[in-house]
């Protein structure tokens, strides 16, 4: 993921979003009792969602980037 800050590549980006939705998908289906154990990774992902937003490597509108973001906010994990 972290390549597509320094070269826009296609297939990188591709790879990226599919791995990302499963990641996402597999969130959703977390069982509540466990998604406290989630945390860590999905705000660690979210910030590089934010820095490949930053610099122009994905757009703002990325699908699991927004996903992923919904969870966080849910979850009330955006705040600090």
């Amino acid at each position: 993921m972290e390549s597509l800050q320094y070269e826009a590549d296609p297939a990188t980006l591709k790879k990226v979003e599919d791995q990302t939705t499963q990641y996402v998908a597999t969130l959703k289906a977390t069982p509540a009792a466990q998604m406290e154990s989630k945390k860590d990774q999905a705000k660690y992902i979210n910030e590089a969602f934010n820095l490949l937003t930053k610099a122009k490597a994905i757009p703002a509108d990325f699908a699991p980037k927004t996903d992923l973001l919904k969870i966080i906010k849910a979850q009330g994990w955006d705040k600090r």
